[in-house]
């Protein structure tokens, strides 16, 4: 009697050892909003969220059709960065997809991914190099955005220094908020001259 049908033996694609163990996720883009900046590595850099594009999230419908996402955000003043801005030398995107369990996980370029963990370190260095590069797509933060950082990190310096002569981490941090501070008094000073030159000057009712 003639056999029917091949031999088969299912493959094993990914040893599940190997795999990161981290939930499934949808696919995202940074953004950055204009009063959102930072003071990292002695220089004021533009902070970032992550903005997800899964289906019933942000306006996402069933489909994956992103395009009220970006409307609304883009409405909101947010600027969407291109996948490909800050990347390392022979990678794309910044947004990197990687196998798990059940689907995929999407996770920046920033990040090291431990086989067979959940862990995840943080390539700081990288992040830092990414920040410069979006720094140079946005517009520089405005006066008020940066007087607003300098009356937070004053605020934290006065809280700092009521406890860093008997606490030495409170003194290490207070060293790193004065440092800060001159770097964001520094910028602050230039966005200045700069909407000086670029705004009229505006002068309240019944003041001459």
């Amino acid at each position: 009697m003639a056999r029917l049908g091949q031999s088969f033996k299912p493959e094993q694609r990914v040893a599940p050892r190997a795999l990161p163990k981290l939930p499934v996720s949808d696919p995202w883009q940074f953004a950055h909003h204009p009063e959102a900046w930072v003071v990292r590595s002695g220089e004021v850099l533009p902070r970032v969220n992550m903005i997800s594009m899964r289906p019933g999230v942000n306006h996402v419908p069933r489909d994956g059709n992103t395009d009220e996402l970006y409307m609304r955000y883009e409405a909101q003043g947010w600027s969407f960065i291109p996948y490909d801005v800050g990347t390392p030398k022979g990678v794309e995107s910044y947004l990197q997809r990687v196998p798990v369990a059940g689907g995929f996980a999407y996770v920046s370029c920033f990040v090291r991914l431990v086989p067979g963990s959940g862990k995840v370190m943080p390539d700081s260095a990288g992040y830092t190099r990414f920040l410069k590069a979006v720094k140079k797509q946005v517009a520089p933060p405005a006066a008020y955005v940066l007087d607003a950082l300098r009356g937070k990190l004053e605020k934290r310096q006065t809280d700092l220094s009521l406890v860093a002569d008997r606490v030495p981490v409170a003194a290490k941090q207070l060293k790193q908020v004065n440092a800060d501070l001159k770097i964001v008094e520094k910028e602050l000073e230039a966005a200045f001259k700069r909407d000086a030159q670029t705004y009229d000057e505006v002068i309240p009712d019944g003041t001459e």
